[in-house]
Order: structure tokens, then sequence, then C-alpha cells
């Protein structure tokens, strides 16, 4: 059964492209092809391997085809073209690798890039107070936020914008980031 299931993995995921289990695919492969021999029935073995093949081929496909990866230089190309000012701010709501990923696509520093989290250490997080937050953007006219994986605090940061700064100007959704513009209002 173990097989079985290591096998339907292998049938959904190219087997080329997996990055973290390369050493242990020649024992896969070696596995896979003694069953398959061991199978009495030839056209049931030439029916096996030609489903692999094909299901293989329109894997491969659909990963060379679709964009699977954060797209951080759209997003930080984006705000390059729709800024107007450099007096403004970017936010990031996960900053660990999302700060090195935003500082190295946005060159031209105009605007000071914050994570509004991040690891002090391997498991420790450090997350910015609402209090923190506000000070960092009330001397600022524009406040950019980009959210991606973002999976412990949601909208968190988005909704204490949203109030602070009102109803977000411009969003921009792409693969695992939305970005989006807030205009300080009049009256702050």
């Amino acid at each position: 059964l173990a097989f079985e299931l290591i096998l339907l993995n292998l049938l959904i995921k190219p087997l080329i492209i997996l990055r973290y289990f390369t050493f242990f695919m020649p024992f896969v492969y070696f596995l896979f092809s003694k069953r398959l021999f061991d199978l009495k029935i030839k056209k049931i073995r030439y029916i096996i391997l030609i489903l692999v093949l094909i299901v293989q081929i329109f894997a491969l496909g659909v990963y060379y085809t679709k964009t699977t990866h954060a797209e951080w230089k759209e997003a930080m190309d984006f705000i390059k073209e729709t800024n107007e000012t450099n007096k403004g701010v970017i936010l990031l709501d996960e900053g660990t690798g999302n700060k090195w990923l935003a500082d190295y696509y946005y060159k031209e520093p105009l605007m000071e890039v914050i994570p509004l989290s991040f690891r002090k250490e391997k498991q420790t997080e450090s997350v910015m107070t609402d209090e923190e937050v506000k000070e960092i953007i009330k001397s600022k006219s524009v406040v950019w936020l980009a959210l991606s994986r973002n999976y412990k605090r949601g909208y968190y940061f988005r909704d204490l914008l949203e109030k602070e700064l009102g109803k977000w100007k411009l969003e921009k959704k792409f693969v695992d980031i939305e970005v989006y513009l807030y205009e300080k209002r009049k009256n702050n």
C-alpha cells in the first residue's frame, strides 16, 4: 500500500521536478519497473506505461505554462509603475523571506520596505503592535501593503490600515501576493 501511495503522488506531480527527494528517485523507479514487469499480462503493462507517460507529459505542460511561484517581480514593478510619490512606505505582512524578495525586486528604493512581522530566531516570531504600525504610517502620505503567505493573520493588517486610512485606493492580485494602496485621508 505504501508503494501505491508513493506512486499515486508521483503520478500527480512530474517525476523530474521533485526537488527534495531526487536521491530517492532511483529506488522508486526500480520498484515501479519491478512491479510493472511482474504483471503477467503484457497488455496491462503497456497500458500502465503509456498512462504514466501521458500523465507526466500533461503535468510538465501544466508546470511550464502556469505560474506556480509568488510573483514578487510583477508586484514590485506594479508598485513602481503606479507610485506617484516617494513619500510612502511599503509594508509586508510576513517579513522573513518576503523582505528579501521585496528588496531584491524593488531595486530603486524610493520608499522604505518594512516587515510587519519577522522571525528573530528559528521559532520565535515577532509581530508589530497596532501602535507601532500607526506610528509608521502617520507621517506617510502613501502606504502600500503587500500580503503574501499570511496564513496566521489573514487580513489583519489590511483591516487595520483600512480602519486607520480608509478603504484602499487600488488593489492588485498576483500569484500568492495581494497589493493594496492606501492614501492618507485629508483630515489626518
